[in-house]
C-alpha cells in the first residue's frame, strides 16, 4: 500500500512539473490585434493586407501572427530594447519599393521589442538599396 501512494504522489509532482511552464509559457504570451492594411512579408510568407492577431512570447522568442482563416505563421525574434515604452503595441514595417516587411514587434508598455531576422527577399533588396520608408500600424 505505501508503494502505490508514494507512485500515486510521485506521479502527481511529475504532472506539476510538466504542467506549470507550459501555464507559465501561455501567461507570458502578449497579444494585441492590428490592421495592417496592406500586403507584406513576414519571415519567407507573403501575407495579406487585413486584421490579424499577433502574440509575442519574449521568454521564447517567438511572435504568431493569425489571420481568420489561414494558419498561424510562427517567427523567431531576437529582443531589442528602447529608451521608453510604447503607449500602444505596434508592428514596424521596411517598405523597398511595393514592398512591405514585418521588421519589429512592440508590445505595450514594455521597452523590450522582437525583431526579426530579415527574409532572403529583404536581404537581397537591401543589398541594393536603403529601405525608402518605415512605417508603423498601431494596435487597436
Amino acid at each position: 500500500m505505501p508503494t502505490k501512494i508514494i507512485n500515486t504522489l510521485t506521479g502527481l509532482v511529475l504532472l506539476l512539473a510538466v504542467a506549470a511552464p507550459l501555464h507559465a509559457g501561455s501567461i507570458l504570451n502578449h497579444e494585441m490585434t492590428v490592421f495592417v492594411p496592406f500586403g507584406f512579408v513576414a519571415g519567407d510568407r507573403s501575407l495579406p493586407p487585413g486584421d490579424y492577431s499577433v502574440q509575442v512570447n519574449p521568454e521564447r522568442g517567438s511572435v504568431v501572427l493569425h489571420q481568420e482563416g489561414r494558419s498561424p505563421l510562427i517567427l523567431l525574434t531576437n529582443q531589442r530594447e528602447s529608451a521608453n515604452n510604447p503607449s500602444r503595441g505596434k508592428l514596424v514595417f521596411k517598405r523597398y519599393g511595393a514592398n512591405f516587411f514585418l521588421s519589429e514587434v512592440w508590445n505595450q508598455d514594455n521597452a523590450t521589442g522582437q525583431t526579426l531576422t530579415p527574409s532572403a527577399a529583404e536581404k537581397e533588396m537591401a543589398h541594393k538599396k536603403q529601405p525608402e520608408q518605415i512605417l508603423v500600424v498601431q494596435a487597436r
